[in-house]
């Protein structure tokens, strides 16, 4: 899961090409992972200051 903490990279691009690049503070961020009865995995990364958030899926 690629996660655009830079909110400027949050209109929709593909994030595999944008290098990785430290710039000085970022915003506060949660991270979770529930595993359901199933064994499935789901990752939640949320910017705690404007309620973004992505989920995916990793293992099941």
């Amino acid at each position: 899961m690629l996660f655009p903490y830079d909110r400027a990279l949050r209109d929709g691009r593909d994030l595999g090409g944008v290098p990785v690049e430290r710039v000085g503070e970022g915003p506060l961020v949660e991270e979770s992972y529930t595993i359901d009865r199933h064994g499935i995995v789901t990752a939640r990364i949320t910017d705690l200051e404007d309620g973004f958030t992505l989920s995916s899926r990793l293992a099941g």
